[in-house]
């Protein structure tokens, strides 16, 4: 659906149940990323591709994997929000073997560009756990800006405060 320097990304669909699961199982990946159970199963990476069907349809989840030529290396999405539909809130990981090379980064800045210049949203925001440095430095070379805390549902029921970063259209 687009691409950037690097990679290449599709929206996920039922097809991607074993690429989503080959980049979101990493206990440290899941750790991170607030709604995800440790061990990983196969049922919520299908979970999650179902997720993205509906919310492509519904035109409030845009659910991509990003591939390195044919392999996936990670997941970034945006997910409107009901109560100001001009804003979404990105998300993202990159599997394990593809750790430590920038692609973060360029998959946050490619998403940005989306979001903004493709989908019309004014507004952007990301969470990320307090002892996530490397999320945060992604925010902020893709132009976010800390603007607070705010609490995270996580899969025990439990909250976890997470620092908020935000951006705005130019």
């Amino acid at each position: 659906m687009f691409s950037t320097a690097l990679l290449t990304y599709s929206i996920i669909t039922a097809n991607d149940v074993d690429d989503v699961f080959i980049t979101m199982n990493n206990q440290q990946t899941a750790e991170a990323v607030s709604f995800l159970h440790w061990p990983m199963t196969r049922k919520q990476a299908e979970n999650w591709c179902q997720k993205s069907a509906q919310g492509f349809q519904n035109k409030s989840d845009y659910m991509f994997l990003a591939h390195d030529n044919d392999t996936p290396a990670g997941y970034i999405g945006l997910h409107s929000q009901n109560d100001k539909p001009e804003c979404a809130e990105i998300g993202y990981w990159v599997s394990e073997t593809y750790k430590g090379q920038g692609l973060a980064t360029e998959m946050a800045q490619g998403i940005v560009d989306f979001a903004f210049n493709d989908l019309g949203f004014e507004e952007l925001f990301s969470t990320t756990a307090q002892d996530n440095p490397a999320s945060e430095k992604v925010l902020t070379k893709a132009g976010f800006v800390e603007s607070g805390t705010k609490d995270v549902p996580l899969p025990d029921g439990s909250m976890r405060s997470s620092r908020l970063f935000k951006l705005q259209k130019s």
